[in-house]
């Protein structure tokens, strides 16, 4: 939740809708202890116990009101004596999270402790929820039915059967409370204190699994109810035998209490089943829709993370590659703008060893001649914008016929062709790029005459060999290089194109693998530097 000065305002709109927000934990678990309250009653009033039919087969005795205890449980007193403890105990858990709601309204920046707490408290709320439901629904109960006995209101077989079954009904109330807050969370707050995820990384909060989302909705929607009539069966069994009921009339009771039991626990389910599936379902459909449009080529979209379970993992982890598929398109597109596509794919692919491979290649060095003093004449601008608008050119040509640019070296050109992607004709390749770079020079001759400029003159030449190429350098800056005697001798021959008055010269072994498309004329072996046998050179005219 780290924000800058511009993000304040909308944390604070923000803070605002999560405050609303914070009441729904409050409703929520009303709502579901209210409902609870009423299926117990259901559930009692359908049973065909002694106590039951006793007590309430008439409200009046002797002209009397009957004050029982289920009468107190009914009651609108009974149920504030339930929920003012529960409201109590939800504004102590929340109160971390509402502090730092508070800040964040007033446009203040809470502590790196206070945010820490909140975001803990956050995800271990529908947690704590668990005991303070289980508590409330033993503990209470308990107590009223313990104090009707005590009174001689209840017999304690009854009591204790009671007792029984409204916890067990708490159970369905504790998990509806549960996934309900989870739930209410995942809405506002947990987008608002973990923006970017990471959920699994807060330490101290607790996590629910997968499986045990699916086993918790097997238990309560299958065993809870088959419990409740198991208990109430043995009950009415012994209550025939102590009471002597009748058959049909407990046969009919039997009838009437299972019907009501499947039609309570079937609505349960249902509801219970459909706020598990939701928890599960929907961060996964989120997924489901963020990788689709990576694939479509979106990297800007993230997952929603708002849960630590595998699903909250997961998409941790999608959003982590979908960085990467970030990073990785953004060095495309830098990498693109120094080799041809085709060599980059490659290079990225790994298909093309970067650790050192010998290899024949076709090497190419271009150097402008006479550069210098035009460069000392100019303003720096003029200079800088000439000797771009050049290599521009240059790099087109070299580009459309599968060359590499190594570097730039001052006003000089090297590049390579054969390496690292494999062309059995690189010397041909290497020979038309030359061709053409002439070709883009004449034109960008004829744009900077239009300036007043002088034109410019380069020298190409051309060298077929064996190179190494490797990544050169140091452990924390390398470059793709080539090493070997070919590179060198490629810039001897391009320094002979002034003696010999020939903007492009190329080496006996470049001329012995090109075909009879090129137009050449033989000039007359050259000692160049540091090579004790002459060297014979030809002119690549056309």
């Amino acid at each position: 939740m780290e924000q800058s000065a511009e993000d304040r305002g909308q944390g604070s709109v923000l803070a605002e809708e999560a405050r609303r927000s914070l009441r729904g934990y409050y409703w929520k678990n009303i709502i579901a202890t209210l409902v609870s309250q009423i299926v117990v009653s259901v559930l009692d009033l359908s049973t065909p116990m002694n106590f039951i039919t006793t007590h309430f087969s008439s409200l009046v005795q002797d002209g009397r009101p009957v004050f029982t205890l289920y009468g107190l449980q009914r009651s609108s007193p009974m149920m504030m004596i339930v929920l003012a403890p529960l409201v109590i105990i939800i504004y102590i858990l929340l109160r971390p999270i509402s502090k730092c709601l508070r800040l964040l309204r007033q446009g203040q920046e809470p502590s790196l402790q206070i945010v820490s707490k909140a975001r803990q408290r956050l995800l271990n709320v529908p947690f704590l929820i668990i005991p303070t439901h289980m508590l409330l629904w033993i503990t209470l109960p308990g107590f009223f039915f313990g104090y009707g006995y005590l009174t001689e209101s209840i017999d304690s077989h009854s009591a204790l059967v009671l007792w029984i079954r409204t916890a067990m009904v708490g159970l369905i109330a504790t998990a509806f409370a549960f996934f309900s807050t989870e739930t209410q969370a995942r809405k506002t707050l947990i987008p608002l204190f973990f923006p970017q995820g990471r959920l699994v990384e807060i330490k101290g909060a607790a996590r629910q699994l997968i499986s045990r989302r699916i086993r918790a909705v097997y238990r309560l929607s299958g065993l809870v109810p088959m419990a409740v009539l198991v208990v109430t069966l043995i009950t009415l069994a012994l209550e025939v035998n102590r009471f002597g009921m009748e058959t049909s009339t407990f046969a009919l009771g039997v009838v009437r209490f299972s019907l009501v039991l499947f039609a309570i626990f079937f609505l349960y389910a249902g509801v219970l089943s459909r706020l598990v599936s939701r928890s599960i379902v929907e961060p996964l459909e989120d997924l489901l829709g963020v990788v689709e449009k990576v694939r479509r080529g979106d990297y800007e979209s993230r997952v929603r993370v708002v849960s630590n379970d595998e699903i909250g993992a997961l998409g941790d982890s999608t959003n982590t590659m979908i960085e990467g598929l970030a990073e990785r398109e953004v060095i495309r597109s830098v990498f693109g703008r120094y080799v041809s596509p085709e060599i980059r794919d490659e290079i990225l692919s790994g298909r093309i060893p970067l650790e050192g491979e010998l290899r024949e290649a076709t090497v190419l060095f271009a150097d402008l001649r006479d550069f210098t003093p035009l460069i000392e004449s100019l303003p720096p601008k003029e200079a800088v914008k000439i000797i771009n608008g050049y290599f521009q050119a240059m790099d087109g040509a070299i580009r459309r016929h599968h060359g590499l640019i190594l570097h730039y070296i001052g006003d000089a050109i090297l590049a390579v062709f054969g390496v690292p992607l494999p062309r059995a004709d690189h010397p041909a390749s290497a020979s038309h790029a030359a061709l053409e770079m002439c070709g883009e020079l004449e034109k960008f001759n004829a744009m900077i005459a239009l300036e007043g400029r002088k034109p410019l003159r380069h020298g190409i030449g051309l060298n077929t060999g064996l190179v190494l190429a490797a990544n050169i350098g140091s452990h924390d800056r390398v470059t793709y290089s080539l090493v070997g005697d070919t590179v060198n001798v490629a810039s001897r021959i391009q320094d002979l194109t002034k003696d010999f008055d020939y903007d492009i010269l190329l080496s006996e072994t470049t001329r012995q693998n090109l075909g009879q498309e090129f137009i050449l004329k033989e000039l007359p072996a050259t000692r160049v530097k540091g090579k004790q046998n002459l060297l014979k050179l030809y002119a690549l005219l056309g």
